[in-house]
């Protein structure tokens, strides 16, 4: 019964302090854009996985356009020179 209970805090533990850390941390995201509709940014990451990102404001992207690579961190989208 105590090991039962034990199981069950530490599950919760884990569980509580995973989405914790993940509330607290900076999203920041390297890659291409591949789709903007209003404030919303679909970037193809390093990775090859899409990522919609929601930009703070949307006056940062008037000049960003498909093809383009960008970083955004925290909602602020910023242009990067291709190499």
């Amino acid at each position: 019964m105590l090991a039962k209970k034990l199981m069950v805090l530490l599950v919760v533990s884990i569980l509580t302090l995973g989405t914790a850390g993940i509330g607290f941390s900076a999203q920041q995201i390297n890659g291409s854009i591949i789709d903007i509709k209003a404030n919303t940014l679909t970037i193809m990451d390093e990775t090859g996985k899409e990522v919609k990102v929601d930009v703070k404001n949307i006056e940062t992207i008037k000049d960003i356009k498909v093809g383009d690579i960008v970083e955004v961190k925290d909602g602020e989208v910023q242009k990067k020179e291709s190499s």
